[in-house]
């Protein structure tokens, strides 16, 4: 066994004030890049004269457009452009439907819109006429959840599989509350109309 001193740590090579010196340049050059030098601004006149001189070229260029054959010697010429058509007629106000779409189903119109009740009727009559606009709608209504019950009973009766009896018989419940419960709508509206004719 040695009784030697472990031999001395190697020495660093260089210098702080070197690896300082370098990165200080570094962001130097970087900020220069990013930041500019302040002279955007005749840059930007420099782009602009040289866009007039290209502009006043371009209109000399099309000056020679050869009458007859719109030709453009050295550029290229203005196109044809057809004349706007405006909508004049009211009809032509109504939706654009692609062709490829065909015709709307019949039958899927929207349900007219609810009256709005007002806060007070001044006359009996005015509460008569908005009950009678409101059981119009709800007939209307009672109509089309009869029209869906007829379509559940079709689907019902065409059910192959059990799973397809199943999902028939859940839609056809919902269906059959949905009209029984228009048809209590309706019937009340009715009641109260006639209890307003009448009394």
């Amino acid at each position: 066994m040695s009784t030697s001193p472990p031999p001395p740590a190697p020495e660093e090579q260089g210098s702080p004030k070197l690896a300082l010196l370098v990165g200080l340049a570094i962001l130097g050059v970087a900020a220069f890049v990013i930041f500019g030098t302040g002279g955007a601004t005749s840059g930007r006149a420099d782009a602009a004269k040289s866009g007039g001189a290209a502009d006043q070229a371009a209109a000399g260029a099309n000056s020679s457009v050869v009458e007859g054959n719109a030709r453009v010697r050295g550029g290229v010429g203005a196109r044809d452009v057809d004349e706007a058509q405006g909508r004049a007629e009211p009809e032509a106000k109504k939706y654009r439907r692609n062709p490829a779409l065909g015709e709307p189903l019949e039958g899927l119109d929207l349900l007219p819109s609810e009256p709005k009740k007002p806060e007070t009727f001044a006359t009996k009559d005015e509460e008569i006429a908005f009950y009678e606009q409101k059981l119009a709608r709800e007939r209307v209504i009672l109509e089309k959840r009869s029209q869906f019950l007829d379509r559940v009973k079709t689907i019902r009766a065409g059910a192959k599989t059990a799973e397809e009896k199943q999902v028939a018989e859940s839609r056809g419940k919902i269906v059959e509350d949905n009209f029984e419960e228009q048809q209590k709508v309706v019937g009340d509206l009715e009641k109260k109309l006639a209890g307003l004719k009448g009394g």
